[in-house]
Formats: C-alpha cells, structure tokens, sequence
C-alpha cells in the first residue's frame, strides 16, 4: 500500500441492506434474499467512504448479525487517526468477523480514495498495476438448450471462460451427460469449470475427473469435503480449493498436498485484502496459484472483490506467458490466464443500484482516474 497524509475518521454508522433477489447459489443452497451490513465512515471535511459486510449464510464462517454487531461496535471506538500503516495492523485496529473485517478495510480505502488528492483503491493497494482480469461467468440451470444461450450470448460479450454447478442432487451419470451435450451443443475452446460443492466423495472423485477429462474441463472446485480435499491427490483435471480455505488446519494441510494447485480467494470469507494478500503470498511459496471470487455481495462489495482481483489477480495457465514472465501482463491473452469469478450476478437486485466499476465487461481494465472504488449515489 502507498503512504499518505494522516487523517482521521470522526464518525461512522451502520445499516442494514439488501432484499429479495432471484434465486442464485449451488446445488446444496439457494439463496432468495441477499442482506448485507453498508458501513459509511466520515473524515473531518465531511468526505464519505463505503464498505461491505454480506456474509452468505450457510457458507461465511461469521452472520450479518456478528457483523453488524461487530461493526457497531468499531463505529463508538471513532475518532480514529487513520494512515496506510493503520490498515496494516489489521489484528489491532480491525473487527474480528472476516466481513467486518473487509467492510472496514473497504470503507477506510475508499475514503482515502476520495480524498484530495483522488486516487483510486486500486492505486492504494498497488503502486503498479500491469494487467488486466478476465471475468468469468457463472451459467444457471440444469437444461442443456438454456445453458448453451448462455454460453453464446456469453462467447458474442467477449466471456471466454464460463461456471456450472454440478453434484447436489444430481447424479453424476446427469451432470456428465449434460456437460457432454454443453460441449457439443457449442463448440470451440472456450473453457468451461465446475464446481461440485464439495458434493463427490474422495472414493469416487479420481474416477469422475478421469471420466470429465476428455470434455476439456479447465478445472473442478471442491470436488469433495473440506475437511478431505488434501488426501485427494493430482488428477486428470486441475483441483480448485474453496471452502476448506476458510479453516487453518486444513488450509496447512492444503500446502503440503499435491491435490490443489489453486486457491479461490474470496476477501469477504478471507477477511478483506491485507488477508487474501498474505494468503496469496503463502499460496505462492508453494507454488499455488490463487484466483477471486465474489459471495454475491451487493455493490460495494462487488467492487472491492474486483479491486482485489485487479490487484493480485494474475493466474495463469501452465506454460502461459513464459515470455512476460515479470514484465507487462497485459500481453497474456485469455487463454493464457485464469478468469476470476466477479462477473455482475443477479442478487444485485437485492440492493440499490449503484455502479460497479467495469459493469458487465469480460476483461477488467485498471482505473488510473477517479478517487476511492468509484461506487458513487
């Protein structure tokens, strides 16, 4: 992070947001309402920043009303003296709930952001940014005819990377029968990922990936539970890791294994992105890749994820970009970099429409123009 001037946040305050969205979620939970925490806090010169806490019930590790009590609670600590090393001693400063946690961090980035002289966030958390992010897009449904119009529309916006649901309640003998009718019913190299939710068991996963190898998957997340995921061991199909990142024990577990190669961060279960840098920084030493995701999180949520994502957003493909290796990333091309999962969803109905940064494009640009996340009322 880029050192500033000093300031300081007088006041806060917390309210509750969100409502009744279209259904989104998994094959194990649907979600109908989405609610979330907006914190806004104030400087002296009246300056206002946003942050987020939405945790997903039955996912998150915390509930909105931890964070909103949490977050209450950081509100009666202000007038606070705020400055980049502030955000850096997140055990001391920070609520506790990882939510809470990003909302804080969010809205303290944002404010700076917006301060004079302007800046966006992403110039705050990164003094260089050299790439962009592809986004990939999440398909819903389990019919073959509504998931390939997805995929075109999809292929026609510039999306190159796409992500099905499978397990729940499925059998597997379904959802290969309808990833193969999705390969045919559309065809190419566009790339196609699942995530099972943790729905295989580790005796059946190895047989499944071998028999979904031939349909080019470009990955499965969460193959099987949390808690067996490192005894999975390599495969035919790279092997994401989601939930079980939320837990420590087996995150360790995780580092010393060979069954994943990739990470999906998300900063509202992760903790915001001091948290997911320290993660991704971890990861790397072990020669683990990590990707970003969202939780469905309102705007100002969304637009943090993305900063995140513009900031240490930058997987690539075995063998991909060998010549740029250290130099300008946006020389990688899409099919030589992983998509990140913070595309527009649909449980931003449930809150008010502000602006999310890059709106519906396939490929994140950064910003070297605006203050703050450039959510604005």
């Amino acid at each position: 992070m880029s050192a500033s001037g000093e300031w300081t946040a007088v006041r806060a305050q917390v309210r509750v947001w969100g409502g009744k969205c279209p259904a989104v979620g998994n094959r194990r939970l649907t979600w109908r309402e989405r609610h979330g925490v907006l914190l806004e806090v104030f400087d002296a010169e009246g300056h206002r920043g946003l942050g987020e806490a939405s945790p997903l019930p039955g996912f998150s590790p915390d509930t909105l009303q931890q964070c909103h009590e949490a977050l209450a609670a950081w509100c009666r600590s202000l007038p606070q003296t705020v400055n980049m090393a502030y955000l850096q001693k997140l055990p001391l400063v920070m609520p506790e709930p990882p939510a809470a946690r990003f909302a804080v961090e969010t809205a303290l980035l944002d404010l700076q952001g917006r301060r004079d002289p302007v800046v966006p966030v992403t110039r705050l958390l990164c003094r260089e940014l050299s790439h962009r992010v592809h986004v990939s897009r999440l398909l819903s449904g389990r019919r073959v005819d509504p998931l390939a119009r997805q995929v075109r529309r999809g292929l026609e916006e510039g999306f190159w990377t796409f992500k099905l649901k499978v397990g729940g309640t499925a059998s597997f003998a379904q959802d290969l029968r309808l990833v193969s009718q999705l390969r045919e019913a559309v065809p190419g190299n566009w790339r196609l990922r699942l995530d099972a939710n943790g729905s295989w068991s580790l005796g059946e996963a190895p047989g499944w990936l071998e028999k979904l190898a031939p349909w080019r998957i470009e990955l499965v997340e969460d193959p099987v539970p949390a808690h067996e995921l490192p005894d999975l061991g390599p495969g035919p199909i790279p092997v994401a890791a989601d939930k079980a990142l939320q837990e420590e024990k087996i995150r360790r577990r995780l580092l010393r294994s060979s069954s994943c190669r990739l990470w999906v961060l998300k900063p509202t279960v992760i903790g915001g992105f001091q948290r997911c840098r320290e993660v991704q920084e971890q990861a790397g030493e072990h020669g683990i890749q990590c990707l970003f995701s969202h939780c469905f999180e309102g705007p100002v949520g969304l637009a943090a994820v993305r900063a995140v994502a513009l900031c240490l957003g930058d997987a690539r493909h075995a063998g991909a970009g060998a010549a740029t290796a250290g130099g300008d990333l946006r020389a990688l091309t899409r099919e030589e970099v992983y998509a990140h999962g913070v595309d527009l969803h649909p449980a931003l109905a449930a809150f008010p429409p502000l602006p999310v940064p890059g709106d519906g494009a396939a490929c994140l640009e950064p910003v070297s123009e605006g203050g703050g996340l450039g959510v604005e009322r």
